[in-house]
Protein backbone atom coordinates (compact mmCIF):
# COMPACT_ATOMS: atom_id res chain seq x y z
CA UNK A 1 0.00 0.00 0.00
CA UNK A 2 2.70 2.09 0.64
CA UNK A 3 3.94 2.23 -3.37
CA UNK A 4 0.28 3.76 -4.02
CA UNK A 5 0.48 6.39 -1.66
CA UNK A 6 3.95 7.20 -3.24
CA UNK A 7 2.93 7.05 -6.74
CA UNK A 8 -0.66 9.64 -5.50
CA UNK A 9 2.20 11.80 -3.53
CA UNK A 10 4.25 11.79 -6.96
CA UNK A 11 1.28 12.38 -9.17
CA UNK A 12 0.51 15.18 -7.04
CA UNK A 13 3.27 17.22 -6.71
CA UNK A 14 4.15 16.95 -10.53
CA UNK A 15 0.48 17.82 -11.12
CA UNK A 16 1.49 21.16 -9.12
CA UNK A 17 4.71 21.41 -10.70
CA UNK A 18 3.02 21.48 -14.25
CA UNK A 19 0.11 24.12 -13.17
CA UNK A 20 2.47 25.87 -11.24
CA UNK A 21 4.68 26.26 -14.46
CA UNK A 22 1.78 27.67 -16.64
CA UNK A 23 0.30 30.12 -14.18
CA UNK A 24 3.77 31.78 -13.70
CA UNK A 25 4.36 31.38 -17.67
CA UNK A 26 0.27 32.90 -17.97
CA UNK A 27 1.47 35.88 -15.65
CA UNK A 28 4.79 36.92 -17.37
CA UNK A 29 2.61 37.01 -20.49
CA UNK A 30 0.05 39.17 -18.58
CA UNK A 31 2.63 41.36 -16.94
CA UNK A 32 5.01 42.07 -20.19
CA UNK A 33 2.20 43.22 -22.42
CA UNK A 34 0.45 45.18 -19.05
CA UNK A 35 1.51 48.31 -21.19
CA UNK A 36 0.46 47.62 -25.06
CA UNK A 37 -0.14 50.16 -27.05
CA UNK A 38 -1.87 50.72 -29.95
CA UNK A 39 0.49 50.67 -33.32
CA UNK A 40 2.54 53.45 -34.04
CA UNK A 41 2.28 55.39 -38.18
CA UNK A 42 5.21 53.27 -39.09
CA UNK A 43 4.05 49.88 -38.48
CA UNK A 44 0.63 50.74 -40.30
CA UNK A 45 2.16 52.26 -43.11
CA UNK A 46 4.73 48.91 -43.38
CA UNK A 47 1.49 46.53 -42.73
CA UNK A 48 -0.13 48.40 -46.02
CA UNK A 49 3.20 48.10 -47.68
CA UNK A 50 3.48 44.21 -46.95
CA UNK A 51 -0.49 43.51 -47.97
CA UNK A 52 -0.18 45.49 -51.30
CA UNK A 53 2.73 43.91 -52.52
CA UNK A 54 2.63 42.42 -55.94
CA UNK A 55 3.08 39.03 -55.45
CA UNK A 56 6.55 37.03 -56.95
CA UNK A 57 6.78 35.37 -60.18
CA UNK A 58 7.60 31.59 -59.87
CA UNK A 59 10.81 32.28 -62.41
CA UNK A 60 12.27 35.24 -59.36
CA UNK A 61 11.21 33.30 -56.65
CA UNK A 62 14.39 31.81 -54.58
CA UNK A 63 12.42 29.67 -52.62
CA UNK A 64 10.69 27.47 -55.45
CA UNK A 65 14.01 27.89 -57.33
CA UNK A 66 15.32 26.23 -54.32
CA UNK A 67 12.74 23.49 -54.31
CA UNK A 68 14.16 21.85 -57.17
CA UNK A 69 17.78 21.17 -55.93
CA UNK A 70 16.72 18.02 -54.16
CA UNK A 71 14.49 16.68 -57.50
CA UNK A 72 17.14 14.85 -59.03
CA UNK A 73 18.06 12.67 -55.61
CA UNK A 74 13.77 12.14 -55.45
CA UNK A 75 13.36 11.50 -58.57
CA UNK A 76 16.53 8.54 -58.38
CA UNK A 77 15.13 7.33 -55.33
CA UNK A 78 11.14 6.85 -56.30
CA UNK A 79 12.43 4.97 -59.61
CA UNK A 80 14.99 2.53 -57.40
CA UNK A 81 11.36 2.03 -55.61
CA UNK A 82 9.48 1.03 -58.83
CA UNK A 83 6.97 3.78 -57.96
CA UNK A 84 5.73 6.00 -61.47
CA UNK A 85 6.25 9.43 -59.79
CA UNK A 86 4.90 10.95 -63.33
Amino acid sequence: MTWVRRLLHFLKWAFLAVTGVLVVRYLVLLLSNREDQPPSERVLAWRKHFATRPPVADADNGYVYMLGFAVHKVAIHWRKAGSSWR
